[in-house]
């Protein structure tokens, strides 16, 4: 099936190939083919890495120190259309469903190939890997150090790491003075355009990869206010203004691979700016949740205080702000919501709960006893002081960057396996924006202290657990609010997504 979104084609690969029309339509019906080749494969187990042009020492390496064997059929998908296609793509599929990981070997397998045609010579044009965060960068550094554990040389030559702070400066940079050019430039937007060498290196990418391009953009949603769109086409975000470099030089030379969970109509048209012919390959239907995650929400009414959410019937009205169809925005809060003053008086409450919102954690970690938990706060939180909070009530929980120090590139570093038998039962706290994308093992409990701000956003923040098919738990915590304000943004939340949250046995 082929649908048309203005000069976005979409492919989903899910469908049958039929009614191609037009003189374009002969890669893309190949394109359909070659993959539901795969596809087949899949429904019978057999389809593997190798099948899927990945490295053979790669694929050793994967099971090896990650534990992964055999491709899920959304990497299958994935690997197969990168190796097939050579044009633009946007890819689209559920949260923790592997598209990281499946994009990153296809990338070390690409610059191996390179590498070893041609040892002696730097990379003229290497490949830009683009992401949101320093922890996803942290995180996808480490996995490329496993991978690359059975290739001869320093995984350095091959993939280089560049994000904010202080720490991570003076090794970066020695990596660089010593290594030269690698093969994959990996970073985060700011990180990349603050430093003249730095920006003259991503500058010289032949291909662009954006991981969760949605967040790297952040743009305003549909409903934004006149202020905000002008503010964002004056004030452009660090991310548009990376790969807007590289496009520029190079022009139509470049090729760009974005891949997010959340690709709404807003994106595609923004995309069009770097490129006409934008192949939006669409493993899903809109925004989806892992179906292996049991939902819950906790409601603080006072002090004294806190229920389950209501069994209330509530549409996902205008006034909530929410749509339940293939199009859910993620929009930034801002003051086309609540105006200047009511975000300024929706902080204050936040900040006003914060040890409520603390002991309720603490209480629902005592009684579920996850094996690792993720907690999520509001941007604008202060992390210490809930680092506080959960100390006094007995969690020893840690910010989620920490979990990254001392694992740092040419460190060396415990395996997969060693990691998760010395890691065992730990509390991370994190916001939205450092922990998109990040894959935390064995994470079977997410608590989000804060009503997000779309069910996109809520999409995002759930699928930390349930990953690769796993059973998890989130249990979302809110204050009531005036007149029952968040609790209805809640359960208009779980509507759109058409989520059924269940009753915590331990609450009343």
């Amino acid at each position: 099936m082929i649908l048309k979104f203005g000069s976005v084609k979409t492919v989903s690969l899910r469908g049958s190939p039929k009614c191609f029309h037009g003189k374009a339509a002969y890669f893309r019906w190949t394109l359909a083919r070659s993959t539901s080749t795969l596809t087949d494969k899949a429904s019978n187990q057999s389809a593997t890495f190798g099948d899927l042009h990945i490295d053979r020492r790669l694929v050793l390496a994967a099971q090896q120190h990650l534990g992964v064997s055999q491709p899920t059929l959304m990497q299958q998908q994935l690997l197969a259309t990168l190796h097939t296609s050579t044009s633009d793509l946007l890819l689209r599929h559920e949260t923790g469903s592997g598209k990281t990981l499946a994009i990153l070997l296809w990338l070390l397998t690409q610059a191996l190939r390179r590498q070893e045609t041609n040892p002696s010579a730097e990379p003229p044009r290497p490949y830009l890997f683009v992401v949101p965060n320093r922890e996803l960068a942290l995180q996808i550094e480490q996995w490329t150090r496993r991978l690359l554990s059975e290739v001869p040389g320093e995984p350095a030559s091959v993939l280089q790491r560049f994000v904010s702070g202080a720490e991570f400066a003076d090794e970066q940079q020695g990596l660089f003075e010593r290594h030269g050019v690698p093969q994959v430039v990996l970073g985060t937007p700011r990180c990349l355009l603050d430093r003249p060498e730095y920006a003259r290196l991503a500058g010289s990418a032949g291909c662009v990869v954006v991981d969760e391009v949605d967040a790297v953009l952040r743009l305003p949603g549909k409903r934004a206010s006149d202020r905000q769109v002008r503010l964002r086409r004056e004030k452009p975000r660090a991310g548009q203004l990376l790969v807007d470099r590289v496009v520029e030089e190079k022009g139509t030379g470049v090729r760009l691979v974005m891949a997010s969970a959340t690709a709404n109509k807003e994106l595609r048209r923004f995309l069009r700016r770097w490129t006409r012919d934008l192949q939006l390959v669409d493993l899903q239907a809109g925004v989806c949740v892992p179906r292996t995650l049991t939902h819950h929400c906790l409601v603080i009414e006072d002090r004294e205080t806190i229920r389950n959410i209501r069994e209330k019937e509530a549409a996902a009205s205008s006034e909530d702000g929410l749509r339940n169809d293939n199009e859910v925005e993620e929009e930034e809060k801002g003051d086309h919501h609540y105006g200047r003053q009511g975000l300024l008086e929706q902080q204050k409450e936040y900040l006003q709960a914060a040890e409520a919102l603390a002991e309720v954690a603490s209480n629902v970690i005592g009684q579920m006893q996850p094996r690792r938990t993720l907690v999520f706060i509001r941007s604008d939180a202060p992390m210490r002081e809930f680092l506080e909070h959960l100390a006094d009530r007995g969690v020893r929980a840690q910010e989620l960057v920490s979990r990254y120090a001392g694992q740092q590139a040419g460190k060396g570093g415990a395996s997969g396996k060693q990691e998760r038998e010395k890691e065992g039962s730990a509390v991370y706290l994190a916001t939205e924006e450092a922990a998109r994308g990040i894959d935390v093992e064995h994470v079977d409990l997410v608590l989000v202290l804060d009503v997000p701000r779309s069910p996109a956003s809520y999409a995002h923040l759930a699928g930390r657990a349930g990953r690769f098919g796993r059973q998890g738990s989130v249990v979302s915590v809110v204050p009531m609010g005036a007149w029952g304000f968040y609790e209805s943004k809640m359960r208009g939340m779980y509507k759109a997504l058409g989520l059924e949250p269940s009753k915590l046995p331990f609450v009343e």
